[in-house]
């Protein structure tokens, strides 16, 4: 029997009320050094949260340089000056890589925690939620005690993390033979990819995205960004590793406990 116009425009119309509105858009900042900006990783993580979380976008903005420690970003008030100036929702902290797993002698290293601490505590005072992007040692005994180390960190200065070098150790694990890493240490694609998973989970607080690359995109080729948005385009890049690599990575990435 077909069922009268009238009731089913109502039925349509009912359906569209409980249709789920998409959420306002989260202002993310990523500030660190070149473990951010290789590969342009904001890029990656925004494209994933557009793919897995499409009714929940995010923004992304980056302020980092090669080398540059917490301590840096503090001291020359880069973050402070960001953080006045415009509202942010979620601020990811990455440190100089293996931090806080350093030799006290090291540059930097005794005044670590305290760095990421104050940092964080910056954060909060703007209103927004700080996550620590937790950096990786190429062995699994090193890999296992930064993690400790970094989770320690997390505690104290009472920030959410993501474990990015744990997720990269699981990679290893599934693959062997595709490596997160160059040869100099910096994130390959892939370790890009892991990372841009296991950040995106972090900022969504759910599981990382589906296995599938995202919709082609490209990434730009930064060599620093004092404020990325601000900056002239660097050249771009519109390679995508290959599906079992992101499946991998995005395995990896739900593998590490938050």
């Amino acid at each position: 029997m077909r069922r009268p116009l009238p009731l089913l425009l109502a039925g349509l119309a009912a359906c569209a009320a409980t249709k789920p509105a998409p959420e306002p858009v989260q202002d993310v900042l990523f500030v660190g050094n070149s473990l951010t900006y290789y590969n342009d990783l904001p890029r990656i993580v925004e494209a994933m949260q557009a793919a897995s979380h499409p009714r929940r976008p995010i923004r992304v903005e980056m302020l980092a340089s090669g080398g540059a420690k917490m301590a840096d970003h503090l001291r020359e008030g880069r973050l402070a000056s960001r953080l006045a100036e415009r509202r942010y929702d979620v601020v990811v902290l990455q440190d100089l890589g293996g931090f806080p797993m350093c030799d006290a002698a090291f540059p930097g290293c005794k005044d670590a925690v305290a760095s990421v601490c104050e940092a964080a505590r910056s954060v909060r005072a703007a209103k927004a939620r700080p996550i620590l992007f937790g950096t990786w040692q190429g062995r699994a005994d090193a890999q296992r005690a930064l993690s400790a180390a970094t989770r320690d960190e997390a505690r104290r200065c009472g920030l959410d993390v993501a474990d990015v070098g744990a997720a990269m150790q699981r990679f290893v694990q599934r693959t062997g033979d595709v490596s997160p890493w160059t040869n100099d240490g910096h994130p390959s694609l892939a370790g890009s990819w892991i990372a841009a998973a296991t950040l995106t989970r972090a900022i969504a607080r759910s599981e990382a995205p589906v296995a599938s690359p995202p919709e082609p995109f490209c990434r730009l080729r930064w060599q620093g960004a004092e404020l990325a948005s601000r900056q002239p385009k660097p050249p771009a890049e519109c390679e995508l590793p290959a599906e079992p690599v992101a499946r991998a990575a995005v395995a990896a990435a739900n593998a590490v406990s938050g």
